[in-house]
């Protein structure tokens, strides 16, 4: 990098960049470059090591100004130097051993010349006097005229000098300073003898990117143009005639091969037909006749499958609309005698719903085990009643209906009664309760307890379709949740109304 900052100094020193926008537009231009040039490196350099490196460019463009500002100081200016003075003009020529000026002077002196007519203010021949005409100045001369052929070398060569330092700077900019320096390749001797060329080669200048100020503004105007590059156009070619291309032959006509003639055998009689013939009819025959028997037993088939798919559509669509219909007999003495008879008189039970087709007793105070509670919150069973109560665990508890039994219930419209009052220790004031089957839950009933018994119905269609394969459940919940009142039970049955 002291090589870089070195070429990029004296590069400024060389182009007279006094004015400070002129450098910091350079510094600009060189630290771009630099940045471009650290983010290009494989593999990468980090973020750090970039910042370190382009630190470092920074304090040292602060020390190459500083430099450049005392040898700017040190430096004369151009416009105070002083201009070259025109040399002597060249002694007189001596021609064949005479001087021009010496022996072609005139002898004697012709002493002073006589006055014109116009400036005595005497008429002319015509009479007349003619006013005296102005003298014109001769026409200037351009500044390009007036310069000094030495001049003009000299810009050309400083021009050449800045685009030589112009790309050093840049060779420097885009070299890896972790590289090692490369030595120059050995140079090749020229050919001694070289064949001579058709035709001849111009040699043009290449033309470097040299930044345009106030030095390159006074040097284009200081030199013609064929100074600053020339333009040669490319010799031209010549037109060469391409090679006729070869033709394809002619085609050459053949004749056509000779047709060989077959002799015509006249057919001879024959009485019978040939046995080739005979044999695909006769065995196509069978195959047609075993064709028929074949389709008439599948389309038996295929009539006897849609007819049993058909009875058993309608058996499962029987069962369904039709479910329990036939049980009527049993259904109806089987539950309901025994429960009755067996453990209750007949005023325990409330009376049946009107339309009542069928009545299941699911609780007439003999068995407990019909309800399922919280363990923390148990039924509580005194050998008629049973207490339900409410705690923070749990918000009552569950009457359950076996599969079978909801199996019958499943698509009827039921009532169901439950015969309820307030329990003689921490009595609820209410009573809700609601029939759930599967996911489908009937509406919630709520009733006023009293200090005897009395029944609460709900009346609601019981849905076809199953979801639940443990049965149904009838929700108790007496009082408000958690506040540790209860109810006893007395019964619970279920009206089937259609």
């Amino acid at each position: 990098m002291n090589d870089f900052y070195s070429v990029l100094t004296q590069s400024i020193i060389d182009r007279g960049l006094r004015s400070a926008r002129d450098r910091e537009a350079t510094y600009s231009q060189a630290r771009t470059a630099m940045i471009r040039r650290l983010w290009s490196y494989d593999p990468p350099l980090t973020e750090d090591e970039i910042d370190a490196r382009i630190g470092q460019f920074d304090l040292a463009v602060d020390e190459i100004e500083s430099n450049v500002v005392e040898i700017f100081e040190r430096m004369p200016d151009p416009e105070d130097e002083p201009q070259a003075s025109a040399p002597p003009p060249p002694p007189p020529p001596v021609v064949g051993g005479y001087d021009q000026a010496t022996d072609y002077a005139p002898a004697f002196d012709p002493g002073p010349a006589e006055t014109d007519a116009y400036d005595d203010g005497i008429d002319g021949a015509d009479g007349y006097s003619h006013p005296e005409e102005p003298v014109r100045p001769p026409p200037p001369r351009y500044e390009r005229e007036e310069r000094n052929p030495r001049e003009r070398s000299s810009l050309v060569d400083l021009l050449s000098t800045l685009d030589v330092r112009s790309m050093a700077v840049e060779a420097a900019l885009n070299a890896d300073p972790d590289e090692p320096e490369e030595e120059p390749p050995p140079a090749v001797e020229p050919p001694q003898d070289e064949p001579p060329q058709d035709e001849p080669v111009m040699e043009t200048r290449a033309l470097l990117p040299v930044p345009m100020n106030d030095r390159r503004e006074l040097a284009s105007y200081s030199h013609s143009y064929e100074e600053e590059a020339v333009l040669v156009e490319p010799p031209p070619r010549r037109a060469a005639r391409p090679a006729p291309r070869p033709r394809a032959p002619a085609p050459q006509h053949r004749p056509p091969p000779p047709v060989k003639t077959r002799k015509r055998v006249k057919p001879q009689r024959q009485t019978k037909p040939p046995p080739r013939e005979q044999a695909p009819r006769r065995a196509a025959e069978p195959r047609a006749r075993q064709k028929a028997p074949i389709a008439g037993r599948q389309l038996a088939i295929l009539i006897g499958v849609v007819g049993v798919l058909a009875v058993a559509l309608i058996a499962v669509t029987a069962y369904i609309l039709l479910p329990g219909r036939s049980d009527q007999p049993a259904v109806a003495t089987t539950p309901a005698t025994p429960a009755v008879a067996a453990s209750s008189p007949a005023g325990d039970l409330p009376p049946l719903t009107n339309g009542t087709i069928h009545r299941f007793v699911l609780f007439d105070g003999s068995d407990p085990t019909l309800f399922d509670s919280d363990p923390s919150n148990p039924v509580r069973f005194d050998g008629s009643t049973a207490r339900i109560a409410t705690s923070p665990a749990s918000a009552g508890a569950r009457a359950m209906i076996g599969p079978g039994l909801a199996a019958r219930l499943g698509g009827h419209t039921v009532n169901v009664i439950v015969v309820a009052r307030i329990a003689k220790e921490n009595g609820a004031a209410n009573l809700r309760f609601a029939l759930q089957s599967g996911l489908a839950v009937s509406y919630w009933k709520t009733a006023r307890l009293t200090s005897d018994f009395a029944p609460i119905s709900l009346t609601w269609r019981v849905p076809t379709l199953r979801t639940d394969p443990t049965g149904d459940t009838i929700i108790i919940e007496p009082g408000i949740p958690g506040d540790g009142t209860g109810t006893e039970i007395k019964a619970i049955v279920v009206d089937v109304l259609d």
